[in-house]
């Protein structure tokens, strides 16, 4: 369900606009248009509900990754362990084999002393065995593989924790729209009569509809931004998560791990 409707769009229609050459004299640039706008909205809000969806597999692979550098460590601690292991005499080897043993015996047995006494006992040298076994299986249950995030190659798309990557998106579309109908306005040289830079108070009061979280400061460098010749959406599309939509696979018992932090101040409540 969209958060924008004939209302919203006929309310966002009637913000003025100001040209950038000739008489300079405000216009509403979508009158007449709030069919088409609408449809503009609709599609810059599922790109932003993307943009937020993978910000929220970035935000749970980052977890993850969490995860791995603890069990890594575990690894190195085991690696240490191994090593004071093979350092061990051939009887201080021997003899924590059959304390384990004996061990395992009890947790089975209980204190039946009878049950204890006339109980199976694996010779000397597979009782070692079995005992280092049990520090090799440990360490090939640590995952080598490292989930890597990087969101999107632009490292200044992050503000106070806040990604400005959503915002772009959606601001992304409606250039595409606006472009396109200001063309049809203004022809060819629309772009320096009436720049995507002079809709932020447009783009500002279409993104408040969908969430609260960004400031003007936001808005103001994300339209300096788009607005560039240069821009080049490929620069900031993001790599896809490999790893993510294995886990309710192969490690269901990871698949809902909690994220770090909360995308719900992406987006609203919607009725």
């Amino acid at each position: 369900m969209s958060s924008y409707d004939e209302n919203t769009a006929a309310a966002i229609a009637k913000i003025t606009v100001r040209p950038c050459r000739g008489p300079r004299k405000p216009f509403l640039p979508f009158c007449g248009e709030e069919a088409a706008l609408l449809a503009a909205l609709m599609r810059a809000e599922l790109a932003y509900d993307n943009a937020v969806g993978f910000e929220e597999e970035a935000d749970r692979c980052s977890v993850l990754e969490g995860i791995r550098k603890e069990q890594q460590l575990f690894s190195n601690r085991l690696d240490a362990l191994k090593r004071c292991w093979n350092n061990l005499s051939t009887y201080a080897k021997l003899d924590l084999a059959h304390a384990l043993e004996y061990q395992s015996s009890l947790k089975a047995l209980g204190d039946d002393e009878e049950a204890l006494a006339v109980r199976d006992i694996l010779p000397n040298d597979k009782l070692v065995s079995q005992f280092e076994s049990k520090i090799v299986d440990l360490q090939q249950t640590i995952p080598t593989s490292v989930i890597e995030v990087d969101p999107s190659k632009k490292k200044d798309l992050k503000k106070n924790g806040i990604s400005r990557m959503p915002l772009r998106e959606f601001a992304y579309e409606m250039k595409l729209f606006w472009d396109q109908s200001m063309k049809s306005k203004f022809g060819p040289d629309s772009g320096k009569v009436v720049p995507f830079s002079v809709a932020g108070q447009i783009i500002a009061a279409a993104v408040k509809i969908l969430t609260k979280v960004y400031t003007t400061a936001d808005f103001d460098w994300i339209m300096r931004d788009i607005q560039k010749s240069n821009y080049d959406r490929n620069e900031f599309l993001p790599r896809p998560l490999q790893d993510s939509g294995l886990l309710a696979i192969l490690k269901p018992h990871l698949a809902e791990v909690p994220l770090s932090g909360s995308t719900a101040k992406y987006r609203l409540a919607r009725g």
